[in-house]
């Protein structure tokens, strides 16, 4: 992220974890989806998953929305605010959406609704920024860099009165 390339297919099948002396590292795998921040593929060359596709990507592959500059590595921290879901939550973490209307959760923020996740089943010390890495803005995410710090302990949790707070609130 750094060098300003999103992943845009980030899901756990694309996460490989192992033990190393620093602790516990992450390697993201499968990079055929990469693009550079506000310059995206075009959309018939995206190939994500949809299940974990930040509100954004979906608008810009549906043709609502063709303005590059919305297509940052902030999509990547909504996708992985999913995978925090679903590793916390487990697989039920989705199950609520066919019932509330929709099929993903960039479907509900697309028309403007809460996404139905099982709030009060995630860890409470985690809650409030997975809440703001699905935010419907993607400038209302937090950066790549404020994840492992508020992870690790080296960073507060993020601000839930800033505006868009209730943008993914259930």
């Amino acid at each position: 992220h750094e060098a300003r390339i999103a992943h845009s297919d980030l899901r756990p099948e694309n996460a490989l974890g192992t033990h190393a002396s620093s602790g516990f590292v992450t390697k993201r795998i499968d990079f055929d989806n990469a693009y550079f921040s506000e310059a995206p593929p075009p959309t018939d060359q995206v190939a994500a998953d949809p299940i974990y596709l930040a509100p954004e990507m979906s608008r810009y592959t549906a043709g609502l929305n063709s303005d590059p500059r919305v297509l940052t590595v902030k999509a990547d921290v909504f996708s992985l605010g999913l995978v925090f879901a679903m590793f916390t939550i487990g697989g039920t973490a989705f199950s609520k959406f066919t019932s509330h209307g929709a099929q993903y959760a960039h479907e509900f923020i697309v028309q403007g609704k809460p996404v139905p996740l099982p709030w009060d089943r995630m860890p409470p010390a985690i809650l409030p920024l997975v809440r703001r890495m699905i935010a419907a803005a993607p400038t209302a995410r937090p950066t790549t860099r404020d994840v492992p710090a508020f992870l690790t302990g080296r960073g507060r949790a993020p601000d839930e009165s800033r505006p868009g707070r209730h943008d993914c609130a259930a």
